[in-house]
């Protein structure tokens, strides 16, 4: 029989920008995603600090609306950033 090493992993966290609705935090929660909030827009220095202020090191997603956008420099400051949602009508993120 094989034994192998187990290793926890942790939940990814991700930071939902510009209010987006409450049912796409709820959903989120569904899905062993731990979630957290900012009411505004982001610059990408703002939004690079916020994501490295999560806790652990686990995977990080971002949920924007128009205001916010996630440049190169977000994903080069941000490895472990996986993932971008974009809640909007016609973007051009």
């Amino acid at each position: 029989m094989a034994c192998g090493i187990v290793r926890a992993v942790s939940r990814a966290h991700v930071l939902l920008l510009e209010n987006i609705h409450v049912s796409a935090h709820e959903e989120l929660r569904r899905n062993d995603v731990t979630v957290h909030t900012h009411s505004g827009g982001m610059q990408a220095p703002q939004l690079i600090e916020a994501l490295r202020a999560l806790p652990g090191e686990a995977p990080r997603m971002v949920g924007i609306r128009s205001k916010t956008r996630v440049t190169a420099e977000v994903f080069a400051a941000v490895p472990n950033l996986i993932g971008v949602g974009a809640f909007c009508i016609g973007t051009d993120q």
